[in-house]
């Protein structure tokens, strides 16, 4: 899906993921998105409604900041 949508706008367009930024599946939208949104994954338990976990947040940073986007 992201890479349909790179392909169907005009050059130079940030495309931006909301969704679905894990450690798990941030590897497949890579080539496809500019910037990622980052919300429950990095909560307590991955739990939109509970406070931050410092060990989730660091260890997305991590894996983020090896793939360049950080």
């Amino acid at each position: 899906m992201a890479r349909a949508v790179k392909q169907a706008v005009p050059p130079g367009t940030r495309i931006v993921l909301g969704s679905g930024a894990g450690i798990g599946g941030l590897d497949r939208f890579l080539e496809a998105v500019d910037t990622v949104i980052v919300g429950s994954h990095v909560k307590v338990d991955g739990d939109a409604a509970r406070r931050p976990d410092p060990l989730r947040a660091k260890a997305f940073i991590e894996h983020a900041a090896e793939r360049g986007l950080v």
